[in-house]
Formats: C-alpha cells, structure tokens, sequence
C-alpha cells in the first residue's frame, strides 16, 4: 500500500466528514461533531485496512489474486457489521439520524473502496 493511497482515503473521509457536518446542520439534526467523527473513522480504519489486504493480494501470484480481493471486500462487510453493532447495540445509538448516518457513510466508503479496486483492476489488465 502506497501513501497515495493512504491520503486519498484520508481526503476523502475528510470530505465526506464535512459534507456529513454539513448535512447535519441543514437538517438541524441532533448528532454531534464527536459521532460523526468517530464513525467516519471508523470506516476509514475499516477501509484501509481492506485496501491493505487487496494490495497485499496484488503482490502473491496470480491464481490467488482474487481470493485476496473477495477476502478484501469481505473484511469490509464483516467489520462494518461489527461495527453497527457496537454503534446501534452497545451505544444504543438508534435514533433515526444515527442510523442515516451509518447507512449513508457505509454506501459512502464502499463505493470508494470498490471503485479503488476496480480501478487498479483495470490498470493491470
């Protein structure tokens, strides 16, 4: 993994951190600053972490590259599902606007994290 890489995830959580902000204040919602933070990297460590495994997987040979991309994409999934646990579960965040919220970051990152696959995808062919 590349820092490339890294600062565009990191741009691009900085971007969706303040349209999320932004969002918020025009709807007059109810979440915080701090929630908002913390999910936002939370996906972003969520993400990185992915990336890291496709990109170690670009790395082994070629009949287990896609393995590595499927288990990428996966980790993905599971780990967001852990952490809507913790958000909607142990936090007891379960107000309509958290739960906005966590839904429009998911779809958020992995349209970031599948369009960054596919795109070094379509460079190696």
């Amino acid at each position: 993994m590349n820092l490339i890489q890294i600062i565009r995830l990191t741009l691009y959580s900085v971007s969706v951190f303040a349209l999320a902000c932004l969002i918020n204040l025009l709807i007059h919602g109810d979440l915080s600053i701090f929630t908002i933070i913390i999910t936002v990297t939370g996906f972003w460590l969520i993400v990185l972490s992915s990336l890291i495994i496709f990109n170690i997987g670009q790395t082994k040979a070629e009949d287990v590259q896609p393995l590595f991309s499927l288990a990428a994409v996966g980790l993905k999934f599971l780990l967001s599902a852990i952490l809507a646990l913790i958000y909607f579960a142990v936090l007891k965040k379960t107000g309509l606007g958290y739960i906005i919220l966590f839904f429009i970051l998911y779809l958020a990152f992995t349209v970031y994290l599948l369009r960054t696959i596919l795109k070094r995808l379509k460079t190696r062919s």
